[in-house]
């Protein structure tokens, strides 16, 4: 069964690996992480309207906001939702 639940993004931001030449966004929580591929940033940043994202907002804003996460039955994170809304973005 799955676990949703409120938490906390305490640290996001750009992250390159020089020796592989890749870049990614990396979100991590209170005990929970992952990696948006940066051709899926917009799907990302969909989950907070409330962000002028039009006007060239820096990712690093979403520091300390809240989101929705679900684990799958092994508790792997595989959803994050909207804290109120109907906005989902699926790992």
């Amino acid at each position: 069964m799955a676990r949703t639940m409120n938490d906390e993004i305490k640290k996001i931001g750009l992250k390159y690996c020089g020796h592989y030449d890749t870049s990614k966004i990396q979100v991590v929580g209170t005990t929970w992480s992952f990696d948006i591929p940066l051709n899926r940033v917009g799907e990302f940043t969909r989950l907070f309207p409330d962000v002028d994202w039009e006007n060239s907002a820096f990712i690093e804003c979403l520091t300390g906001r809240y989101l929705r996460v679900t684990f799958d039955d092994g508790m792997e994170l595989y959803s994050l939702h909207h804290i109120t809304k109907p906005i989902d973005y699926m790992i």
